[in-house]
């Protein structure tokens, strides 16, 4: 380049990588220039593309009734939810639905769920949630949020 701005293209594979904003610097350099090498900070951000919209991370939910998990996406239309005892969901999970996918955006556990969903709060402290949606392209997942649920007089 004689003294003209070049535009520079930087592609990524944002294959594996999860949610968030990840930041890097990249140096440029070329040969004969007087002002090489550059370093530029590049930031990336991976958002999810399933959005959830309720309840709100870390909520303090009543016993009863039973709360309602909602959530959008307009890339994804079958899916499932995931109710764990940590944000890495590791161990044993509640999955809902069990074996089938689900067109809903929205999710009211039954009573019987609800029990469960209960248990894994008095046990934890909290209960962390999750949504997966599934298309052509795979299987992606919400950010994970918490709630924990607040006792009741059957709790003491």
């Amino acid at each position: 380049s004689t003294g003209e701005n070049d535009d520079v293209l930087v592609s990524v594979d944002i294959s594996g990588l999860s949610v968030g904003v990840y930041s890097s610097l990249i140096t440029i350099s070329a040969p004969g220039a007087t002002n090489t090498p550059q370093t530029v900070t590049v930031t990336l951000t991976i958002e999810s593309p399933i959005t959830l919209l309720a309840p709100e991370d870390g909520a303090s939910l009543p016993p009863n009734p039973p709360a309602t998990f909602e959530w959008s996406s307009p890339e994804y239309r079958k899916f499932k939810i995931q109710f764990g005892k940590d944000s890495e969901f590791s161990g044993k999970t509640l999955i809902i639905p069990r074996k089938r996918w689900t067109k809903e955006t929205s999710y009211t556990p039954k009573k019987k769920v609800w029990k469960i969903i209960k248990k894994i709060a008095r046990k934890y402290g909290k209960v962390y949630w999750r949504v997966g949606g599934k298309n052509s392209g795979g299987i992606a997942f919400s950010e994970t949020r918490s709630f924990s649920i607040e006792k009741s007089l059957n709790d003491y």
